[in-house]
């Protein structure tokens, strides 16, 4: 994991994060102001919420991330995925010392898609962050799950994501069906065709 949150002095994985019973991610669809109906981009927002309020509000973060391509634009409509808590995954110190490869924009937006497709195959990785005295929790990686967690034991060893070096736990959530909702009304309606998607930002 992102060696940057070490310092050398801290203490390691002795903090118990409060991991909402449920929360919600948001992916985001950026098209192009000259083709409004084709998305090139489904965008996984990287913080989960415990309510959709919040999530929605946090909507305008990334949009900040699209600003330098002024010839694309975020729908009103967003994929909404429901998350349910379902166990606690230790962390290790180990997690923060061996070599990383960085975990791209593509590689994540890649496995969000096809985890979207086939929702109740998939669990989703959930990491911690203390900031100002209150925890923020991510979505890195949703996997499909197997009995050694293998999958998420690499990620943890070599990835660069940035996880607090005091959590003592990762989290392992479900992953709902996804549905459509309304960025502006909030309607919320379900998700029965998946929209085309090119995955590039030109």
């Amino acid at each position: 994991m992102n060696k940057n949150m070490k310092t050398g002095k801290e203490k390691f994985c002795y903090l118990t994060p409060a991991f909402p019973k449920s929360a919600f991610m948001l992916m985001i669809i950026i098209c192009k102001k000259a083709d409004p109906d084709k998305a090139i981009l489904i965008y996984p927002s990287q913080e989960i919420f415990p309510t959709i309020d919040e999530a929605i509000a946090n909507v305008s973060k990334d949009e900040k991330l699209f600003k330098e391509h002024d010839d694309l634009f975020v729908k009103n409509t967003a994929i909404l995925i429901p998350l349910t808590f379902e166990n606690h995954y230790p962390l290790r110190r180990e997690f923060w010392d061996g070599e990383t490869y960085d975990f791209s924009l593509a590689d994540r937006v890649s496995a969000f898609v096809r985890a979207s497709v086939s929702p109740d195959l998939y669990q989703v990785l959930v990491t911690p962050v203390l900031i100002n005295k209150k925890w923020q929790f991510t979505a890195p990686l949703p996997f499909l799950p197997t009995e050694d967690n293998k999958t998420v034991d690499q990620f943890m060893l070599h990835s660069n994501w940035q996880v607090d070096v005091r959590a003592k736990y990762a989290g392992i959530y479900k992953m709902e069906k996804p549905e459509y909702i309304d960025l502006e009304t909030k309607q919320i309606t379900p998700k029965n065709l998946n929209p085309q998607v090119d995955n590039r930002v030109n």
